[in-house]
């Protein structure tokens, strides 16, 4: 496979009530034309998962930078399609030690996604390249919601719930 070459896009694609979920893409790759349907989904998760997310970083990268954080922050020396960091805590007052300090009221997290793990698995799958990263983006999601996958049961049933939030957005229904 040919690797991608990175530059990197960033937008907000909402900031309703102080709440921002922001989109960065640094590879060619890039699902910007779905940010209206990036925020449905976000907040259709919110609803039937009973949270709050108030800044959402979702970024598209590549398998390098997958491989770095996954080292970095898991101890897993390999690269993965999603890592997702749940960074409240990092940003609630206690941490800054600020009078000023803003303390969020729901979760403040980042959701990193490798294009080459989306183009790859996307042919595995035989599915669209953007199929593919909506799965990986749900599937983050729902780990910030606290969604969580030791064993082939708990992965299955993160799948079909995931694979459920997207046919409600994108279908429907």
């Amino acid at each position: 496979m040919n690797r991608l070459e990175l530059t990197q896009v960033s937008d907000v694609i909402d900031n309703t009530d102080d709440r921002v979920i922001c989109l960065t893409f640094s590879s060619q790759l890039s699902f910007d034309h779905l940010s209206d349907q990036i925020v449905m989904l976000v907040r259709q998760i919110e609803r039937a998962e009973k949270k709050l997310i108030d800044n959402l970083n979702i970024i598209l990268t590549d398998d390098k930078e997958l491989e770095r954080l996954n080292s970095t922050y898991r101890d897993h020396n390999c690269t993965t399609d999603v890592l997702t960091f749940d960074l409240t805590d990092e940003f609630s007052g206690q941490k800054l030690n600020g009078k000023n300090a803003i303390r969020p009221r729901g979760i403040t997290g980042e959701i990193y996604i490798s294009a080459d793990r989306v183009i790859a698995q996307s042919a595995e799958h035989r599915v669209k390249p953007v199929d593919e990263y909506l799965r990986l983006l749900t599937h983050g999601l729902l780990h910030l919601c606290g969604w969580t996958h030791e064993d082939d049961v708990s992965l299955s049933n993160i799948i079909k719930t995931g694979d459920n939030y997207i046919k409600m957005v994108f279908n429907g229904d």
